[in-house]
């Protein structure tokens, strides 16, 4: 049901430029400026911009032999790559909200970028080329919120992509240290992750919630804005903090002597230690040092790892935060 890039003959299309700023898109309609990157069909008078391209290419939306012989040259690795290893290609900068994800220059409107539109990355012509020395940088969030808005305002995407491009844009860009990837065998490395994850138990990033469109796949909950959720863009899944502090509480045991953390009522911690388990009771009831005083409570209020929530770190580079006690043996 998308956009297809072709002329209405379906026609093999000649890559060129224009030559003067009276030439528009037939797909985006917006106004092409001298020199702009277009894919053309003479029979038809039809034309599509290089952004256009770019974003079809994403999709497979441009049917194969669509486009004359011997492209696309970018394939080849001489227009670059993206950091994760998509072709990079050509296109001019429809407005002013546009940068280089190196040197974070806006570009001019017209301004020739190379990009991928699978990972929302562009970059300037000095950058791709190594023409300048480009400090690292990033594009403002702002930016690539008000570029997935302008999408969708234009019919590029409907509501349901542009919360997954959301999805990707504050992934990539809110907190992306660290994360969790299981080994080949579907072993788990760490020994604390449970169940927790992917299907494809890809890497995990930690980041907010931008809004309250989001919900947890393992309990479907409902999340609120700026909620810690671990995420895999590969497969559009989320989990919250609260299933995983539950998937790696359940891995752990915790007995006579065991270190751990009491969950005061107000929600903050305090360093306890175990001093006996009465399993004669179910759920068995556990008496734990709290402050210097002994504390008998449940296995609920009792944790073995920083809540996810709480911790400054990714939450998943380790099994525990630098202030947790280590895993019982």
């Amino acid at each position: 049901g998308g956009v297809v890039f072709r002329c209405r003959g379906a026609h093999t299309l000649e890559k060129g430029r224009t030559t003067s700023g009276q030439w528009a898109c037939d797909i985006c309609r917006s106004t092409l400026t001298d020199g702009a990157l277009i894919y053309s069909c003479r029979e038809c008078d039809w034309d599509g911009c290089g952004l256009c391209f770019a974003r079809a290419v994403s999709v497979g939306a441009v049917p194969q032999g669509s486009v004359a012989a011997g492209f696309p040259e970018e394939s080849t690795g001489a227009q670059g790559e993206c950091e994760e290893g998509h072709p990079l290609f050509e296109y001019n900068a429809p407005d002013s909200q546009w940068a280089c994800d190196r040197c974070s220059k806006v570009s001019d409107v017209g301004g020739v970028l190379f990009g991928c539109r699978i990972c929302n990355y562009d970059l300037c012509a000095a950058c791709r080329g190594g023409l300048a020395a480009a400090p690292t940088g990033r594009v403002s969030v702002g930016a690539e919120v008000h570029r997935l808005r302008g999408a969708r305002d234009a019919g590029w995407l409907n509501e349901d992509e542009y919360n997954y491009e959301l999805k990707k844009v504050f992934a990539a860009r809110l907190d992306p240290k660290g994360g969790h990837m299981s080994a080949p065998e579907g072993a788990d490395p760490q020994g604390v992750m449970g169940d927790f994850g992917c299907p494809r138990r890809h890497l995990l990033k930690r980041f907010p919630t931008p809004n309250g469109e989001w919900s947890c796949n393992v309990c479907s909950t409902k999340l609120s804005r700026g909620e810690i959720v671990f995420g895999c863009r590969a497969c559009d899944w989320d989990g919250c903090h609260r299933c995983l502090d539950r998937a790696r509480e359940a891995t752990v045991e915790l007995k006579k002597g065991s270190r751990c953390f009491y969950v005061r009522p107000d929600g903050s911690l305090s360093q306890s230690e175990v001093l006996s388990v009465d399993y004669a009771l179910q759920p068995p009831s556990y008496l734990v040092s709290v402050d210097g005083n002994a504390r008998e409570t449940e296995r609920g209020r009792l944790c073995s790892f920083v809540p996810s929530a709480y911790s400054e770190s990714s939450g998943m580079g380790s099994a525990t935060h630098p202030s947790a006690p280590p895993p019982n043996p």
